[in-house]
This record gives structure tokens, sequence and C-alpha cells, in this order.
């Protein structure tokens, strides 16, 4: 039997201040679509100067770091880090990120970006931490 392999971590990590879009926002549609690509073209070009390979399947967490200890609902980040996740679709990084290739993201408040808050900048940052996962069949039964 051999031993089972350590799974590959990436980390793609939007740069502080970035703006976000957050559930609650009121925002008209055309500034919110402005945000959304400003996002996804964000992640994309991450991924791509980071060289993050193909991953056939992962566990996403998504990782929202404010610039204060103000309470947080993390879930309100969604379609921030779903941006993300269709900048890493369209740079190649996932196949797609439906339900067969993507687990998540399960979305989780961080600690407080310190650099941020250093610079005084109004948004925070956002992680999103790739864990590649066995191809379906290739998990390790025994």
């Amino acid at each position: 039997m051999s031993e089972p392999t350590k799974p590959r971590v990436f980390v793609i990590q939007l740069p502080p201040g970035q703006e976000l879009l957050n559930s609650n926002d009121r925002r008209n549609r055309y500034a919110e679509a402005r945000l959304r690509k400003q996002i996804r073209s964000t992640a994309w070009a991450i991924a791509l100067r980071q060289k993050v390979p193909l991953l056939e399947r992962v566990h996403i967490t998504g990782v929202h770091r404010p610039v204060n200890n103000r309470v947080r609902d993390a879930a309100n980040m969604y379609p921030s880090f779903k941006a993300c996740v269709d900048g890493l679709v369209q740079a190649g990084v996932l196949i797609n990120d439906d339900d067969a290739h993507v687990v998540g993201p399960d979305m989780v408040t961080g600690p407080i970006d310190q650099q941020a808050k250093a610079r005084k900048l109004k948004h925070g940052s956002l992680l999103l931490v790739l864990t590649e996962l066995p191809a379906p069949g290739e998990a390790d039964h025994g």
C-alpha cells in the first residue's frame, strides 16, 4: 500500500484595500457588475502570475481579513468569493466551478489584515485557499 500523498495547497490573496462585494450592499447593477468584473480579473491575474496549475477538484476556503474587530458575517462576502472563483475558472485553474469540481467556498472571517489597518485602508483582504482533492475514484479506501 502506498503512503497517501499530501494535497497541494495554493493561496490566492487579493490585495489589501481591494473594494469588495457584500450581500448587504445596495449598489446599482452597473456599479456591481463593474466591481464583480474587477474582482474576477484580479483573481485571474494573480492565479496566472503565481502559475497555479489546473486543479481537477478542490476544496476552497474563503478567508475575509477585515481592517477592524467589528462583528462580521463571513457569508455576506459570498459575491466577492464567487467573483474570485469565476476568475480562477477563467484562468484555467479550475475546470468548472460546479459541485463535481469544487467544494465550497467555505467562508470564514480571519484575523485583522494588519497591513491594510496600518495603511488606513477602508477594506482588508480576501484569500482563497485552494486544497487539491483526489479525483472521484482516486481516494485511498484502505
